[in-house]
C-alpha cells in the first residue's frame, strides 16, 4: 500500500486477501467489526492465525475501511451514513507533502536481523524510494522486535528532533532468545527453563500485560499484568525513560512528544529500585518491565 497511489492505499472489510506478504504466509484482514488483523500461517495452505489485532468490538452495522493516508497515517474508519468515525490510528501523519509512505508486511526474509523473533510485522516507511537516509526510514511498526530504548535517538521523520520508543494501544514489544538482564528470582521462567520469547503487550483496553510467546496466536501463560481497572481510556501510550515505564491516557502525538511536550495524563508507572539501573533498553522481568 502506497500513500501516493489512490488505487492502492485502501481496502474494505471482508476483503480477506487485500494485502498479502510476498511469501504468502502473512496477510492483513479487516473484519466486519472494524478489527484489523495481521494473520499468518505456517504453510501456504494452512489455517490463518491471528498474530496481531488493532482491537475490535465495534458495531457490525458499519462500513469499515482501512486506508494509508497521504500523510502516512494508517487508519481504520467507519464510513456509515457519510460520516467517518476513526476506530484505529497509528498517529503517524506528517504534513510534509514531499514525503510519501508505504505500508508493508515485513517477514524475516526481508530483514537483515540475525534474530528473527516474529514471523511477520507491519511497517510504514517514509519515502521508500528516496535515497535520503532520513526519508528512507521506519516510521511505524506494530511489533517492536528485540529492542525498546528508554533514551532518545534521532527522530525518524525530522532529524532535528529526538524520539523515544513508544508503545501505542494494541502494539507489542517482543524479546527473543531471551536474556532478561533481571536480578535473581526476578528472571522470568517458562516452566523450569528461561522463556525463549516474551511479549509486552499494550492491549486494546489499555491494560499492560507480559506473556510467554511471540504472537497472539502463540500466546502462553501471562507472566505479569498491570491490572489497570476502572480507567478504560479511549486511547493510551507507553513511554520509558530513566524514571521508569510510564503509561499515559490520551492520544499519542509523536512530533509534540519528541519536542518535550507530555500531552497525556500519567495513569500508571512502574519502577523497581531493587533492579539494576542505567540499562539502555527495557528489560522484561517477573515484576514487570524495567529500565
Amino acid at each position: 500500500m502506497r500513500s501516493d497511489n489512490p488505487d492502492a492505499r485502501r481496502f474494505h472489510a471482508g476483503e480477506e486477501n487485500a494485502h498479502v506478504a510476498k511469501n504468502g504466509k502473512c496477510r492483513l484482514h479487516l473484519k466486519n467489526d472494524g478489527n484489523l488483523l495481521l494473520e499468518g500461517r505456517k504453510t501456504k495452505k494452512g489455517n490463518w492465525m491471528t498474530y496481531w489485532e488493532s482491537g475490535g468490538g465495534h458495531s457490525t452495522d458499519g462500513y469499515y475501511v482501512a486506508a494509508l493516508t497521504k500523510q502516512g497515517n494508517l487508519l481504520v474508519f467507519n464510513e456509515n451514513d457519510g460520516h467517518k468515525q476513526v476506530v484505529f490510528s497509528t498517529n503517524t501523519g506528517t504534513f510534509d507533502p514531499s514525503i510519501s509512505h508505504e505500508l508493508s508486511i515485513l517477514t524475516p526474509r526481508d530483514t537483515y536481523e540475525n534474530i528473527k523473533t516474529v514471523p511477520c510485522r507491519l511497517q510504514i516507511l517514509n519515502s521508500p524510494n528516496e535515497e535520503s537516509s532520513d526519508r528512507c526510514s521506519e516510521r511505524w511498526t506494530n511489533i517492536k522486535d528485540n529492542e525498546f530504548h528508554p533514551f532518545p535517538t534521532w527522530g525518524t521523520f525530522d532529524p532535528s528532533l529526538t524520539t523515544y520508543d513508544v508503545l501505542q494501544k494494541g502494539e507489542m514489544f517482543v524479546k527473543g532468545q531471551f536474556n532478561a538482564g533481571c536480578a535473581g528470582d526476578n528472571i522470568p521462567k517458562c516452566g523450569n527453563l528461561d522463556c525463549p520469547y516474551l511479549t509486552l503487550y499494550l492491549d486494546p483496553t489499555c491494560n499492560l500485560v507480559m506473556f510467554d510467546g511471540p504472537t497472539l496466536a502463540e500466546r502462553g501463560n501471562t507472566i505479569w499484568s498491570a491490572d489497570i481497572q476502572g480507567s478504560n481510556p479511549d486511547d493510551c501510550y507507553l513511554l520509558a525513560d530513566i524514571g521508569g515505564v510510564k503509561l499515559f491516557e490520551g492520544k499519542y502525538n509523536k512530533k509534540r512528544e519528541d519536542a518535550g511536550e507530555k500531552l497525556g495524563t500519567e495513569i500508571y508507572k512502574l519502577y523497581d529500585p531493587t533492579e539494576p539501573e542505567n540499562f539502555y533498553h527495557v528489560r522484561l522481568c517477573n515484576s514487570g518491565p524495567q529500565v
